[in-house]
């Protein structure tokens, strides 16, 4: 193992060990790859395609001329040098590219790729080509019972991840020199991982246990987030980041008119669907629109503290015994307005796994009996609900654990 330098090497090591389970069986042996890609573009189609009246009707708000204003520019052939050598992908897509390929003719295609790229910035127009993706079904479960036991492992155009990734380093920078990324965010974020969220409201907690506080924690799960974001809704919300008209164009063509194929390992292929809502899995600039599309949701929370990390969400509020009756209202507040925020950004919450839980080595001051039960959508959750976890940290040591 000590000679396994990176973490692939490792897993082979487990695997040739014994050490880990057999690879789970291709859903491709149980499912039509037709009959996979309509599952999967069910999922990735909620909402209707982008139009040009869309686009336009976004384009009337107006820019906000003493804040600063984003407008991609042209790039050199130094910048897509440098992406070409940078690129650590493996699969293979639709344009049927490899990374070695395009590293080992990094030189001779610097130039001609530059001009594309320049070509689709200031035409405001994606390449079609590049907005198809290859898609590799993988199984959730040993045993397939069902098409939804299964998921997408999206392979996209190496082009059009270079362009991309020259976008993203543009986009980032702008916002991240302004500020416009919410403080709470930690997905996806440089000098950010999930460290720091577990770190904001590990503190928050110790902190409320030192003032002999209740802690309220709700733990959120939207389902298929990244899949369900509607197009003309994002397209809005790059443009109260003060993107330019052009920018924003750019930006429609990126998300219009994507389709999909499911791939099998024996060189199959599903005929091509469209899908027309949710940033594109695998992509270099899905997981920042994502971001951009949630941002907002900290404006809404009036009561609670929050922490995100990419689409999870946590938000938590204490206060002492005696103020728990009103302090459970306002906590409830603030949950269903995560609620209703879901609803009005087509985006839907995993009651399943959406958790509420008290902390406090305090809460046997509280009598319980006179507390209500924490609301989620408009319904009441107790400890005997399925959708609800509630337990309470013993000492303080056991928060240090």
């Amino acid at each position: 193992m000590q000679a396994a330098d990176d973490c692939k090497q490792k897993w082979t090591v487990l695997r040739k060990l014994g050490l880990m389970n057999d690879q789970l069986p291709s859903p491709t042996h149980t499912f039509f790859l037709d009959s996979l890609n309509q599952h999967f573009t069910s999922i990735s189609s909620a909402s209707r395609p982008l139009t040009e009246n869309a686009i336009r009707h976004v384009l009337r708000t107006p820019l906000d001329a003493d804040r600063p204003i984003f407008e991609l520019s042209v790039v050199t052939r130094a910048q897509v040098l440098r992406v070409i050598t940078g690129s650590k992908s493996k699969a293979i897509g639709p344009d049927h590219l490899s990374t070695v390929m395009l590293k080992k003719a990094a030189p001779l295609i610097a130039s001609p790729l530059q001009e594309i790229i320049n070509l689709s910035i200031t035409s405001h127009t994606f390449p079609s080509v590049w907005r198809k993706t290859y898609v590799l079904p993988l199984s959730k479960k040993k045993v397939i019972s069902d098409i939804s036991d299964t998921r997408p492992i999206a392979k996209l155009c190496e082009m059009s991840k270079l362009c991309e990734r020259l976008v993203h380093n543009q986009l980032i920078n702008f916002l991240e020199q302004n500020e416009l990324l919410s403080p709470r965010q930690a997905g996806f974020r440089r000098g950010h991982s999930t460290q720091s969220a577990l770190l904001g409201l590990t503190d928050y907690v110790r902190q409320a246990v030192d003032d002999r506080q209740i802690t309220l924690l709700a733990l959120f799960d939207f389902s298929k987030a990244f899949d369900m974001v509607p197009h003309q809704l994002l397209l809005q919300k790059l443009r109260n980041f003060n993107l330019s008209d052009l920018t924003v164009r750019w930006f429609a063509s990126y998300l219009m008119r994507c389709t999909q194929a499911v791939t099998d390992s024996e060189g199959g292929e599903s005929a091509w669907l469209p899908t027309t809502s949710g940033v594109p899995q695998g992509s270099v600039l899905g997981p920042l629109l994502f971001l951009l599309f949630i941002n907002d949701l900290s404006d809404i929370l009036v009561h609670s503290k929050h922490m995100m990390f990419a689409d999870d969400l946590q938000i938590y509020s204490s206060f002492f015994p005696a103020d728990f009756t009103q302090g459970l209202k306002n906590f409830n507040r603030d949950v269903n307005a995560v609620s209703a925020w879901a609803a009005a950004n087509g985006l839907s919450l995993n009651r399943a796994k959406t958790q509420v839980e008290k902390k406090s080595i305090f809460l046997s001051f509280v009598v319980m009996e006179e507390s209500r039960p924490t609301k989620f959508g408009g319904k009441q959750c107790d400890s005997f609900d399925r959708q609800v976890l509630l337990f309470v940290f013993d000492s303080l040591a056991g928060i240090g654990r």
